[in-house]
């Protein structure tokens, strides 16, 4: 859209839109006004966070990102805050490692009493609440800071998470 011209257009009838001074202001206003509809044209693309460029730090601030990675990355770790329902099963958090790079298994420690298998691993009665997450790393990981903040934020309020990695 050429703003000079509409703002020309505005002008009343006894100004000269080409006289030289008041046409480089016009031209200079117009510019300006074109260059804002044209950034806030952009800017409509921004409401999507797998292609947002100048709003992606605005969207990780929202969703609490502080992921040092690559720009494919933070936008797919915000794509995937976007879509997430939440939840408090092993699967959603594998689901939400998975988004941040890693594989994970979660393993959870049940009390020993006298009916389990003697095959099955001893714990103290504290440890059924704590969650053991064997993380193993691919090539497009996370931080490992970045990883278990994300983890510990949506954990079970009456879980405590162990990291082990291989």
């Amino acid at each position: 859209m050429n703003h000079t011209h509409i703002l020309s257009l505005l002008l009343p009838s006894p100004y000269d839109a080409t006289a030289r001074i008041l046409s480089a202001e016009l031209n200079a206003e117009g510019n300006a006004l074109d260059a804002a509809s044209s950034s806030a044209d952009s800017l409509l693309s921004e409401c999507d966070p797998r292609i947002a460029t100048q709003l992606l730090s605005d969207w990780e601030r929202v969703f609490g990102n502080s992921i040092s990675a690559s720009v494919d990355q933070r936008r797919a770790y915000v794509a995937g805050r976007v879509a997430e329902t939440g939840g408090q099963s092993k699967t959603y958090f594998t689901d939400v490692a998975r988004n941040m790079g890693y594989v994970i298994t979660i393993d959870e420690f049940i009390p020993c009493n006298i009916m389990h298998d003697v095959m099955y691993p001893l714990c103290l009665e504290e440890f059924r609440f704590v969650w053991r997450i064997n993380a193993h790393a691919t090539a497009t990981a996370a931080w490992v800071n970045d990883f278990e903040a994300a983890m510990l934020k949506d954990s079970p309020a009456h879980t405590k998470l162990i990291f082990t990695y291989q």
